[in-house]
C-alpha cells in the first residue's frame, strides 16, 4: 500500500506543475522513485481525458478538473466519510456497500474508481463506479456522476453498458452497472492494425449503439478505445499485429463511461455551457477543441468514430502532437493524411466513409451515426456508398484556407514562374521569327545566284521556322512566283 500512497503523491504533484504550465517528462516526476516509473506511465495513460482548460489562461494550460476555491468545494451532506474516501482514494480500503460484496478494484482514473462486484440479492455479477477526491467532493462531480448514470439509464440496447441502481454510502455517490468480462479495445488495439472489413464492422455497430444516444437527445463527447470495453476479448500476443474476425467475432462491445455526456439540446440552446475544453485530444472534434469552430452536437461523436475507424486501420489517431494543446491545435488545423498512405490495401470507398467523419466543418460529415452505419455496411456488402471524396479544388481551397500564409507564398512564385515562363516563350518566338526571315533572304540570294537548289533548301527551313499560317501562305505565293521563272522548273 506504501507504493500506493507514494504513486498517488507524484500523480497529485505532476497534477499541479502540470496546472501550473510546467511539463513534465514522465522519468522526472518520478526522480525521486523510478520503480514507480512504469505504473505512473500507466496512470497517465489512462488518465488522457482533459476535464479543463483555464479559459484566462495566456498558455492555455491543461489541467484535469475545474479549478474551485475551497470556500466553494462542498460536501455531499452530513455524515460524510472523508477518512474513508481519503483512503479509498489512497487505495488502502474498499468500500463496504449494502446489499454488493466487493471483490476486487477493475481500475481508476482522475476522478473515480470502479470496482468488481456481486449483487448478494441476485447473485448477479456488477460493477460499481464510485468517486475519488482525496477526502472533498464538488457539487460539480457528484452532479456529472449522477448525469452519468441517469444517461445510462435513459438508453437501453446491447452495446451501450447497463445502469442498474444509483446510490450514496457514507455520503460518497456511487452508481451499479453491468459487469463486462473482457478486455478494452484499447488494449486489444493498441500498436496494432485491424482488418479493414472487421474495423468497418465494429464501427458500424457502434454507430448503431450512439445514435440510440443521440435519439434521446444525448452526446458522449469521449468516444476512444478506452471507454470501449469488449466483452469476451482478450488482449492479443505481443506477435499479433494484425487483429482479425479470429480476435473480434465472438466478442461483444459495449460503450461505457458516459461520464462527459451532454444533452446537445442544451448546447445548442445555449445552456449548461462548460468553462472550458472537455475531451481526449486525440479523439476531440474541432468544435469539441475550439468551441468557437461550432456547437457540440451528434456529429461530433462521428467525428470520434471517425477516428476510431483511423486508428483500427492505419494504428495510430490521426493527430498526435507532442503536447496536448499541440494535439488539439492539429485537430482544428490540420488535414488527415490518407490511411492509404501510411497503409497499404486500404479500400478506397472505406477510406472515403473515414475521412468524410473526420471533416473539419460538421456539416460535411454525416449528419447521424446512422448514416456511417449505413454506409458501412453498404461498403461491407460491396454495394455503393453515399459518400464522395471532396473534388481536388474544394481540398485546394481549404489547403488556402489552413495555409494562408504558404499558400500567398506559392502564389507568388506562381506568377513569377508565369512571367518568366511568358517571357522566355515570348523571346523564342521573336528568335523564331528572325530565323524565317534569315533563312527567306538566303533562300533570295540563291535565286540571284541562279543556285535553284539551294534556295529550294533555305525556302523549305524558312518555312518550317514560321509559326504564322497566313506568313507561311504568302511566303509559298511569292517563293514559288520566283522558282517559277527557271525554265527547267516550269517544264
Amino acid at each position: 500500500m506504501q507504493d500506493s500512497k507514494e504513486l498517488q503523491e507524484i500523480l497529485k504533484k505532476y497534477e499541479e506543475q502540470t496546472k501550473s504550465g510546467n511539463t513534465l517528462t514522465p522519468e522526472e516526476a518520478c526522480a525521486a522513485n523510478p520503480s514507480l516509473l512504469e505504473a505512473f506511465k500507466s496512470a497517465i495513460n489512462n488518465s488522457k481525458t482533459i476535464l479543463y482548460i483555464e479559459p484566462n489562461s495566456q498558455d492555455k494550460t491543461i489541467g484535469f478538473e475545474p479549478n474551485v476555491d475551497e470556500a466553494q468545494i462542498k460536501t455531499l451532506r452530513v455524515g460524510f466519510n472523508e477518512a474513508l474516501a481519503d483512503k479509498m482514494q489512497a487505495g488502502d480500503v474498499q468500500p463496504t456497500i449494502p446489499g454488493y460484496t466487493i471483490s476486487g478494484e477493475i481500475g481508476r482514473g482522475g476522478m473515480g474508481v470502479v470496482y468488481k462486484a456481486s449483487q448478494t440479492t441476485l447473485g448477479r455479477p456488477v460493477a460499481i463506479k464510485t468517486l475519488l477526491s482525496a477526502g472533498k467532493l464538488s457539487a460539480d462531480l457528484k452532479a456529472r456522476l449522477r448525469k452519468e448514470a441517469e444517461a445510462l439509464g435513459m438508453m437501453q440496447h446491447p452495446n451501450i453498458i447497463q445502469v442498474y441502481d444509483i446510490n450514496e454510502f457514507d455520503g460518497i455517490p456511487y452508481f451499479v452497472m453491468e459487469l463486462v468480462n473482457g478486455a478494452s479495445l484499447e488494449d486489444m488495439i493498441s500498436g496494432r492494425l485491424v482488418q479493414p472489413k472487421d474495423a468497418a464492422k465494429l464501427v458500424a455497430t457502434l454507430a448503431d449503439a450512439i445514435d440510440v444516444a443521440h435519439k434521446k437527445g444525448i452526446v458522449h463527447r469521449d468516444i476512444k478505445p478506452a471507454n470501449i470495453l469488449m466483452q469476451g476479448g482478450k488482449k492479443p500476443q505481443k506477435e499479433e499485429m494484425v487483429l482479425t474476425s479470429h480476435h473480434l467475432g465472438d466478442t461483444v462491445a459495449k460503450i461505457t463511461d458516459f461520464g462527459l455526456a451532454k444533452k446537445f439540446e442544451e448546447e445548442q440552446g445555449g445552456q449548461g455551457k462548460t468553462q472550458g475544453v472537455v475531451g481526449t485530444p486525440s479523439y476531440m472534434a474541432p468544435e469539441q477543441a475550439n468551441p468557437a469552430l461550432g456547437s457540440i452536437g451528434p456529429m461530433s461523436d462521428v467525428y470520434a468514430l471517425g477516428v476510431l475507424l483511423y486508428e483500427m486501420l492505419v494504428g495510430r489517431p490521426p493527430f498526435m502532437g507532442a503536447t496536448a494543446m499541440e494535439t488539439l491545435r492539429q485537430v482544428c488545423y490540420k488535414d488527415p493524411i490518407a490511411p492509404s498512405t501510411l497503409r497499404s490495401g486500404i479500400p478506397k470507398d472505406l477510406e472515403t466513409i473515414c475521412l468524410k467523419c473526420l471533416s473539419k466543418q460538421p456539416n460535411k460529415r454525416y449528419e447521424t451515426a446512422s448514416e456511417l452505419s449505413q454506409d458501412l455496411n453498404a461498403y461491407l456488402e460491396n454495394k455503393s456508398i453515399k459518400a464522395r471524396r471532396a473534388p481536388w479544388n474544394e481540398v485546394a481551397v481549404k489547403w488556402c484556407y489552413r495555409n494562408p500564409a504558404l499558400a500567398a507564398s506559392l502564389a507568388f512564385l506562381v506568377f513569377i514562374l508565369g512571367a518568366v515562363s511568358f517571357g522566355i516563350s515570348n523571346k523564342f518566338a521573336n528568335d523564331r521569327m528572325k530565323l524565317a526571315g534569315l533563312q527567306e533572304n538566303l533562300g533570295f540570294e540563291r535565286i540571284r545566284a541562279n543556285d535553284i537548289t539551294k534556295a529550294a533548301v533555305w525556302f523549305a527551313a524558312s518555312l518550317m521556322s514560321e509559326n504564322d499560317k497566313e506568313k507561311i501562305l504568302m511566303k509559298r505565293l511569292r517563293m514559288g512566283a520566283l522558282m517559277d521563272d527557271f525554265i527547267w522548273i516550269r517544264s
